[in-house]
């Protein structure tokens, strides 16, 4: 009896041991998932994190593709800088708004004229290296004695007309003296002195009027760049094309592949709006930096590939036409950059009186 006794008390420690390790296991259960998680994955070595950049595009290019010749240039940057990351998202007017109002933020964004004033309030001051760049553009940027964003790449503005239609003393004072009679069928279709292509935001008028062009004939402007460009190439509105760096590229392909008669070209270099500038949303020392390396002299000479203009003091084309214009975009009256929508009509509407009415 005293052994059986002493068994059954050892049983009942033995159960209240394994009662414990059972409750223990239990509340591990439970309460180990409320722990914090240790991350499964360290971020990459040296990472130093992603740069957003917004590339706002109202205007036509050049010969290439502005996005891909950023996303180069990012390329090129990020492998200076290891760890670092520029995501480029390319916008137009309208989806750059929509984006500001939905709060979204970004570090760096391109823009030119009739976007640059809704992006003003989102804007950190740049104080980078601007000596190198060329002054009429620099203070296009400027506002409130403050360098809000800095200049990155810009176009200008040129006739164009078939040799044959306008004879060898053409020149921009006598462009709306140019009318020519052209056959079709038994039909005869006369064509008018001029033609244009317009942006939203963009007066090309207005070189005409810094030109001192006046009493011309008031044209059609419902066209857009590439549509006037369509219309001048099928030669069945006007003599000359009042276009952009767009029209002369596309145009010197057309003339060197026989596909359109010899043409005269002349630059139109007292003004130009076709000014694309980039500006900061953060004071991160990396995307100054960043901006700093998109404005060098290594990056600017590369606008040549893409039929764009670069913003320094210094000439990079060799092509006649393109040198023509290059150097006289230097000294050209270029508009603030952050003008609003008002502003902006009013310079249209001044320089279509003066060109179209005479009035100065």
């Amino acid at each position: 009896m005293k052994k059986f006794a002493h068994k059954h008390k050892f049983c009942k420690k033995d159960f209240a041991t394994v009662l414990l390790v059972v409750l223990s296991v239990a509340m591990l259960c439970v309460f180990l998932p409320l722990l914090p998680q240790k991350p499964t994955t360290a971020p990459p070595k040296h990472y130093q994190g992603v740069l957003q950049l917004w590339n706002v595009e109202n205007f036509e290019g050049g010969s290439g593709n502005r996005h891909q010749w950023l996303v180069g240039k990012c390329a090129n940057f990020e492998k200076q800088h290891t760890g670092l990351f520029v995501h480029v998202t390319t916008l137009s007017h309208e989806q750059a708004l929509q984006k500001l109002n939905d709060g979204q933020s970004f570090d760096i964004v391109c823009f030119s004229r009739g976007t640059a004033n809704a992006f003003l309030p989102r804007l950190v001051p740049y104080d980078g290296q601007t000596s190198h760049l060329n002054d009429n553009f620099v203070l296009a940027s400027v506002l409130g004695g403050k360098q809000m964003a800095v200049p990155l790449y810009t176009g200008g503005y040129l006739l164009f007309a078939r040799t044959s239609q306008v004879g060898q003393n053409y020149n921009v004072s006598n462009v709306f003296q140019h009318t020519y009679a052209k056959k079709v069928g038994k039909t005869q279709q006369n064509l008018k002195p001029l033609m244009g292509g317009f942006a939203t935001f963009n007066s090309p008028i207005s070189a005409l009027y810094h030109e001192g062009v006046v009493g011309g004939t008031p044209f059609e402007q419902d066209f857009s760049q590439y549509q006037a460009y369509q219309q001048f190439v099928a030669n069945n509105v006007a003599v000359s094309l009042l276009g952009t760096q767009r029209d002369l590229v596309r145009l010197l392909q057309r003339q060197e592949n026989g596909k359109i008669p010899p043409l005269s070209i002349l630059p139109l270099g007292g003004y130009t709006d076709l000014l694309q500038c980039v500006a900061l949303g953060t004071s991160n020392q990396m995307a100054t930096e960043f901006v700093e390396y998109l404005v060098s002299n290594e990056v600017q000479q590369t606008l040549c590939n893409v039929g764009l203009f670069a913003v320094t003091n210094q000439n990079w084309y060799t092509a006649e036409t393109f040198c023509q214009l290059e150097s006289l975009l230097k000294t050209a009256h270029v508009p603030n950059v952050f003008d609003d929508e008002q502003s902006i009509a009013r310079q249209k509407q001044q320089a279509e009186n003066a060109v179209f009415g005479g009035k100065q």
